[in-house]
């Protein structure tokens, strides 16, 4: 027998008096492989002994995998017979993708945290030779500019963990004010135009737009996130295109880039935290995988919404909306 909640789990119905082995068509081992009708007898204590805190896999008839922990104790009648068993199924899936972004945090603070900091360490020995007259003047500007690169890169890196947990603790504060998105736009190509690498950068504004109450500073985070995406992965010395409009009660900004695109498998992803697509690892692209992520938190704290379009060798469009007040 099974209650309400073990059927919800396995995701189907258990019928009375089907036999306990039949589970072994649903559990796992943490590795993957399928229980044995024995081993779900011995986990189900049909075998006298109680079983605490053993981890498997639920695989549901929908190709869910669901994580449990078992606990179970054999019944016993007035004699010490053993009668039966209570079995309790733990539903820690929650608790396993905490865990597993917790080892992705790690991951990221040991790597990419760690890379600014080595050229920093590098650079500072080099500038230490260089004042003690063992390397040459030049040599010593330029690892002062590497150190003011790297920590650049790394007070970025910091800011953009610290707005990710502003946006988890929902506790982003926005200082909202009428403002031009067409005005604040080419302000900030104007702002990144050293940062643009040689791609012309057109600000196209179709009808007229009206003002929208946002926090300038956050919706300019969001295109520079945007433009400079364009530029990494855009073709070299195209064009990127940034199309403003009103769509009725809202007003949507679209980056264009002429580029390679983006994976189909890739597009369910890119918002979430620590995401790199197959191109970016592969190339070498520097960032934590953040950027998407923190521009959909901020659109969506003014009540917009973002989302990207884009077509394999051509062009990727990524997309944002603020509403009109």
């Amino acid at each position: 027998r099974a209650n309400p909640r073990m059927v919800d789990l396995v995701g189907r119905p258990l019928g009375p008096g089907e036999p306990v082995e039949r589970l072994a068509e649903f559990l796992l081992r943490l590795d993957g492989r399928p229980l044995s009708r024995q081993d779900v007898r011995s986990l189900a204590a049909l075998t006298g002994e109680s079983v605490v805190g053993v981890e498997v896999v639920l695989r549901r008839p929908d190709g869910r995998e669901l994580f449990a922990l078992v606990n179970a104790v054999p019944t016993r009648d007035r004699q010490g017979r053993q009668i039966g068993s209570v079995v309790i199924f733990n539903d820690v899936t929650a608790l396993k993708e905490l865990e597993r972004l917790r080892e992705e945090w790690t991951s990221v603070v040991a790597h990419d945290l760690r890379q600014p900091l080595t050229v920093i360490q590098g650079a500072l020995g080099i500038l230490r030779r260089s004042l003690q007259g063992a390397a040459p003047r030049e040599t010593g500007n330029r690892a002062l500019e590497h150190i003011t690169s790297a920590a650049t890169t790394l007070d970025r890196m910091v800011r953009d963990l610290l707005d990710v947990s502003r946006i988890e603790a929902r506790r982003l504060r926005l200082e909202r004010q009428p403002v031009s998105l067409p005005a604040l736009a080419r302000a900030v190509v104007e702002r990144m135009a050293s940062a643009l690498q040689g791609h012309p950068v057109r600000v196209e504004v179709r009808g007229d737009v009206p003002l929208v109450r946002v926090d300038p500073g956050r919706i300019e985070q969001v295109l520079v996130n945007l433009l400079s995406n364009a530029v990494k992965y855009g073709y070299p010395a195209t064009e990127i295109r940034v199309e403003i409009e009103r769509r009725g009660a809202v007003v949507q900004v679209a980056v264009t880039n002429q580029g390679p695109g983006i994976a189909p498998e890739d597009i369910p992803h890119l918002f979430t935290r620590f995401h790199r697509t197959r191109a970016a690892a592969g190339e070498g692209v520097p960032g934590l995988g953040l950027g998407l992520y923190i521009a959909r938190g901020l659109v969506e704290a003014h009540g917009g919404r973002i989302w990207v379009e884009s077509v394999p060798g051509r062009t990727t469009t990524f997309c944002f909306t603020i509403p009109i007040p």
